[in-house]
Order: C-alpha cells, then sequence, then structure tokens
C-alpha cells in the first residue's frame, strides 16, 4: 500500500485509512500478539488523532544466554506477527530492542516498532535510544519519547523528575470532579459501569503524577477526544477493539459489569 507522501508526513487516504482499520480488526496475527490497549492506540494514529504509537514483541529467556542471543536478533527474525504485519501494509516504523532482568531465571526482551506516519517525527528519536538494549533508559531518552508520542511537554517533564512517584493525578482524583468535567461522557460511564477517575487514568497513553498541576486540562482535553475516537470508531468502522479495551480495562481492574 503506497500512501499520499506531504512533505515528511504520509497520509493514507479515507479509503486507505478504512482498510487499515479492517486489516487491524480483522488479523488474527497481531490479536494474538497484542493487547487491546496497544491496538486501540494504533488505531487513534491512524485516525491522526495521534501523532504516534508502539507497538511492541515479548520474549521471555530463561538464562542471561538465551537472553544476550535474543537481544541481538535482528527483529525480522524475531517469532512475531507484528513486524510482517507493518511491512505487509507498508506502515512507517523505527525498531528498537530493550531488555531486563526479572529474576535470575527470567529475562525480558522487547522488540519495541515505534510506529508513525511523520517520517521527521521517527527520524527524530534515532540519536536519543539507548545505545545497548541491556542499557537504563535516560533522561534523554525519555524526553525524546514522549515528544515522539506527542505528549505534553508538561507531562513529560513531570514524568521524568518522578517516574515512579507512585499514585497518579486521576487516581487521586473524585469520580464526581471527572463527572462534572466531562458530563458529556455519562451516559458512557452509566452504560459501561466504567469508574470515570480510574477510566481517564487507564485511557492516556501518558502517566500524569499526582503532584502534576501543569497538564490537567490537557490531559482532560486528550481523555474527552480519544473516549469520542473509541466510540466513532464503534459506530462508524464496526471497530471492536475499542470495547475490548474496555474489557482489557475492567479486568485488569476488577470492575464488576
Amino acid at each position: 500500500m503506497e500512501f499520499l507522501q506531504h512533505g515528511q508526513s504520509i497520509t493514507p487516504s479515507p479509503e486507505e485509512r478504512e482498510q487499515l482499520l479492517s486489516a487491524i480488526e480483522d488479523d488474527e496475527r497481531l490479536e494474538v500478539q497484542t493487547h487491546a490497549y496497544d491496538r486501540f492506540q494504533f488505531l487513534l494514529v491512524l485516525l491522526g488523532e495521534r501523532p504516534a504509537c508502539d507497538l511492541a514483541a515479548l520474549a521471555t529467556e530463561s538464562t542471561p544466554q538465551a537472553a544476550e542471543v535474543r537481544s541481538s536478533m535482528p527483529v525480522d527474525q524475531w517469532e512475531t506477527n507484528i513486524y510482517p504485519f507493518l511491512k505487509e501494509h507498508g506502515i512507517p516504523f523505527k525498531t528498537q530492542v530493550t531488555a531486563i532482568k526479572i529474576t535470575q531465571q527470567e529475562y525480558q526482551v522487547f522488540a519495541n516498532y515505534h510506529i508513525s506516519f511523520d517520517r521527521e517525527r521517527l527520524d527524530s528519536i534515532t540519536d536519543h535510544l539507548r545505545a545497548s538494549p541491556w542499557d537504563s533508559p535516560t533522561r534523554r531518552e525519555h524526553v525524546a519519547m514522549g515528544r515522539f508520542f506527542g505528549f505534553p511537554d508538561s507531562v513529560v517533564h513531570d514524568w521524568c523528575e518522578t517516574p515512579d512517584s507512585g499514585q497518579t493525578f486521576f487516581e487521586s482524583l473524585p469520580d464526581s470532579v471527572v463527572r462534572e468535567e466531562m458530563s458529556e461522557f455519562d451516559v458512557f460511564f452509566e452504560a459501561f459501569g466504567l469508574p470515570p477517575s480510574r477510566f481517564v487514568d487507564y485511557v492516556l497513553p501518558y502517566y500524569v503524577p499526582a503532584s502534576s498541576i501543569n497538564a490537567i486540562d490537557q490531559a482532560i482535553s486528550d481523555a474527552r477526544q480519544f473516549i469520542a475516537s473509541g466510540l466513532r470508531l464503534w459506530v462508524e468502522y464496526d471497530c471492536h477493539t475499542f470495547l475490548d479495551f474496555i474489557t482489557q480495562f475492567k479486568n485488569r481492574e476488577g470492575v464488576q459489569s
């Protein structure tokens, strides 16, 4: 599939977009190896609601030697369905392999596929990625990736300052406040039995620390846009990924229907 090129951007036509949406929805290869959350973010990129996203394939190894071999393996040799799907549909991406030791008997190696239809945005991260898959991410990489994904600058800054501070802003926010700010989604929250604050926290592709005060308006605006887009995907394109996304959230959070 060849996309229309406008400068550094590659824009799918409406027909191409619909074909890709259907392919993501129907292709069992992608469904087997990706979570509904990641597929939903991918769909938002196709709709033009997000500038970039990430899909990742995970390999778990039991020895450091096996993990080292895996981390050195070219991504096109991985037993993953993501790479052939992206290549088959001509979707632009850059790859990055990262690895982490969980225990003495468990090592996780990830093939990360950074996706964007903006070539300049893709090129912007090349010089900021860690040199070795086993290196810890640097602040420079965090900032570069946050900007690549289109996160608000204040969110990127706050996350770099307090990346593991625990509770997020929306986790500490009463449901009544979110209902007031996003009253147009009252029926949606009620129909699906969703706790508004926790769902908004989940639908955002970025982490908003509880101490953050600069990104709240943007975060609420983004959450409103992403929920509306999910409903649009369901109604206009008959894509059920957003419904799978909701189910994944409820299962993870122990929310009863």
